[in-house]
């Protein structure tokens, strides 16, 4: 006590060897602590509370093909189990500036490897069709590598396919487009 006393340069209780009371500005100082340490005891329940369950708003970017995917199928779930989190969804086909947007997480397509902080939720497969008219027009088609001659749709600018036997890589106008052989 008397080297808070000496610190503080105020006497904070009168003692004796028989009695002690606390003086004015020492009754002053303790109450103002009590008032602190009530705030930290409050200060600490709002971390506790945030680590008990989560809460908040998630920014997530997703291409445009995906966000009707990703809204229907994973993120009702994801609500009902975390009703104190709020979702804003940012659609677009550009991949997001993580730290200038302050995106929390961005879910896109690619064949990247897995990173520390990238990781693989699923795998999407590519099917490739063809309308019967098209196909009739065309005389038929024998193999993968006369598509490059035929009229498609496509969302990315190279589509690679594959078959059992072969595989084409197709070229199409822009990032998603039509390609006239």
């Amino acid at each position: 006590m008397s080297r808070l006393e000496d610190g503080l340069g105020a006497r904070l209780i009168e003692r004796s060897t028989r009695h002690f009371r606390v003086t004015e500005i020492g009754q002053a100082f303790y109450e103002r602590c009590q008032a602190i340490l009530q705030e930290a005891d409050r200060a600490k329940s709002i971390v506790t509370e945030a680590q008990s369950d989560p809460q908040g708003v998630v920014r997530m970017a997703c291409p445009l093909g995906l966000v009707d995917i990703s809204v229907r199928g994973i993120l009702p779930e994801f609500l009902e189990r975390y009703p104190k989190m709020k979702l804003q969804i940012i659609g677009s086909d550009r991949r997001a500036d993580l730290i200038n947007e302050r995106i929390d997480l961005e879910v896109r397509a690619t064949n990247e490897p897995e990173t520390r902080t990238m990781r693989k939720l699923d795998r999407a497969r590519r099917i490739l069709v063809a309308s019967p008219s098209l196909v009739e027009r065309s005389g038929g088609l024998n193999c993968v590598d006369e598509l490059a001659d035929q009229p498609t749709l496509a969302m990315t600018s190279c589509v690679t396919f594959h078959t059992r036997s072969s595989s084409a890589r197709m070229m199409t106008n822009g990032s998603s487009g039509i390609s006239r052989g």
